[in-house]
């Protein structure tokens, strides 16, 4: 029993001597307002001032972090809760807020923190997506399946685009087009030259993935499939087979490999730019 005791406590230090290796710091966020729940939903980086930012389903705030302390800076009130989204205007360094309760988004100051105004948007807003090119927000309102054009240099909406309405909102920079997943099982593709829907596809998707290597946008879950679509014609040049429930997926451009998490399998599957599996990393 004294071995047994000696042993686990061996085992212990072990993992806690491991853990130190990489756990650098901790970072509580709770919400004195609501029990001491905040539930972080939603991220963003600012990369000109090396901040990090951080809003929750319940608190009606954002936190501002500083990437080079991991510090809390500034708590900033939103106009509301549920935060689904964040995003992050790299020209003119303002950060996005949804406020899913009031539908509106909250528009901040990327330099003092402070909020410059709340601006009204659809039903249920839960995504955001930046357009460098045009210098445009798009936020996508779930319950009204819209998607509002947010015009950053104003802070207002000068468009709102009928869609089928989804969380999910990815842009392709390459041929300036938004794709938008839909509650009826499509994906709708928009210019963004023109803030118009461009095609409607017969595709459902949970995420999507642009590689700007070759101009092709990965969608995940058509069953358990992922197709390749050619990002200028918005053909299906490919479908992969995957694992259960395929959602998030991320490009690496040094491999030029694309990683896709299988929900259910508790595996991501690596597909190979001559868009077939290359590998399954299980559990």
């Amino acid at each position: 029993m004294k071995c047994f005791k000696l042993c686990c406590i061996f085992v212990l230090l072990v993992i806690t001597n491991l853990s130190a290796q990489y756990l650098e710091h901790t970072i509580n966020v709770p919400d004195g307002t609501l029990g001491g729940v905040f539930e972080p939903t939603a991220f963003c980086y600012n990369d000109t001032s090396n901040k990090i930012y951080v809003a929750g389903k319940y608190g009606p705030y954002m936190l501002v972090i500083d990437g080079a302390t991991n510090q809390k800076i500034a708590k900033i009130p939103l106009v509301g809760t549920s935060t689904y989204a964040l995003c992050w205007n790299s020209v003119n360094n303002k950060v996005y807020a949804t406020s899913g309760v009031e539908n509106k988004v909250t528009v901040v100051d990327g330099v003092t923190n402070q909020r410059i105004t709340t601006i009204p948007v659809g039903a249920d807003p839960e995504a955001l997506v930046y357009n460098p090119t045009d210098n445009k927000v798009y936020c996508g309102n779930t319950t009204s399946g819209s998607i509002s054009l947010i015009n950053d240099a104003t802070n207002a909406v000068i468009a709102t685009i009928t869609t089928g309405g989804s969380p999910y909102l990815a842009y392709n920079p390459t041929n300036n087009k938004i794709y938008c997943a839909n509650g009826n099982n499509t994906t709708s593709v928009i210019n963004c030259a023109t803030n118009t829907v461009s095609a409607t596809l017969p595709i459902i998707s949970y995420a999507f993935q642009h590689n700007p290597i070759n101009n092709k946008v990965y969608c995940s879950n058509d069953g358990n499939n992922v197709r390749v679509l050619n990002g200028t014609t918005n053909a299906v040049v490919a479908t992969i087979p995957v694992e259960q429930e395929p959602s998030a997926m991320i490009h690496n451009p040094v491999q030029n490999r694309v990683y896709v998490t299988n929900y259910w399998a508790s595996s991501i599957s690596v597909l190979r730019d001559a868009m077939g599996i290359e590998e399954s990393i299980g559990n």
